[in-house]
């Protein structure tokens, strides 16, 4: 009977152990995808962008351009919104090193961060944000991203 319970526990370990390693699924490198595109799809989902700042990670290997944004569906009413980072980098080792640092940063200390591939592109929406927001977000990049 013990052998039974170690070798299924073995069977689940050895299943489980690529999601583990080397986190979720990731998008195709080659889909056509850029921080202009992930902006029109925000917008395209009846988001407002309330602020937006250029993103600096020219110290991150291989990072091309990014941005960071604070979405709501009404800056006005509703500011709380969701913060959210977009980084365009130049091949999908990059894209994949750091979106593995983003879900070790983000979603392991703080619980409710959100991560996505689309193409060369990592999004990022991090912290408790408005869970509406969040779930316009989410449906605004459906067609665009892969959650990671």
């Amino acid at each position: 009977m013990r052998w039974a319970i170690a070798i299924g526990v073995l069977l689940i370990v050895v299943a489980l152990l690529p999601t583990l390693v080397g986190g979720r699924g990731r998008a195709s490198f080659t889909t056509p995808a850029s921080v202009d595109t992930v902006r029109q799809a925000i917008a395209s989902g009846a988001l407002q962008v309330c602020a937006e700042q250029p993103l600096d990670w020219s110290a991150t290997p291989g990072f091309v351009r990014g941005e960071y944004v604070h979405v709501s569906r009404d800056c006005t009413s509703n500011p709380a919104g969701a913060r959210v980072w977009i980084a365009q980098f130049d091949s999908v080792d990059a894209r994949d090193a750091a979106l593995l640092n983003a879900e070790a940063a983000y979603r392991r200390p703080i619980g409710t961060a959100v991560t996505w591939s689309a193409g060369p592109v990592v999004i990022v929406a991090d912290g408790d944000q408005d869970p509406v927001t969040i779930a316009a977000l989410r449906a605004a990049l459906a067609n665009q991203a892969t959650a990671a």
